[in-house]
């Protein structure tokens, strides 16, 4: 078994393509982990990518933080990324989110 390695996380959140999302669960298939591993690299990330990370459903992080909501959605949008009516997910299938 490798060493959790601490910047794999951020590199990969750093890697998300302008206009596309994920899901924890996706980075963590990726780097062979969990997604509540991946969760606090998420929230800890300095990088733009992390405004690309959502949950299950498309659904963003936070429901109960507004501001954060607003500027996720204001980010998505600009970048092209569907958001639904409620400003309270994404509007991408799972099978058309970012890989890493």
């Amino acid at each position: 078994q490798m060493p959790y390695d601490r910047q794999a996380p951020e590199r990969m959140i750093d890697e998300i393509p302008e206009g596309h999302v994920t899901r924890h669960g996706l980075l963590a298939a990726a780097m062979g982990t969990t997604p509540r591993a991946v969760a606090p690299a998420v929230c800890r990330s300095n990088s733009a990518g992390r405004i690309r990370v959502v949950l299950k459903g498309g659904w963003f992080p936070h429901q109960d933080n507004l501001e954060d909501c607003v500027a996720r959605t204001q980010i998505l949008e600009g970048e092209g990324v569907p958001i639904s009516g409620d400003r309270r997910r994404v509007l991408v299938p799972e099978e058309d989110m970012w890989m890493p």
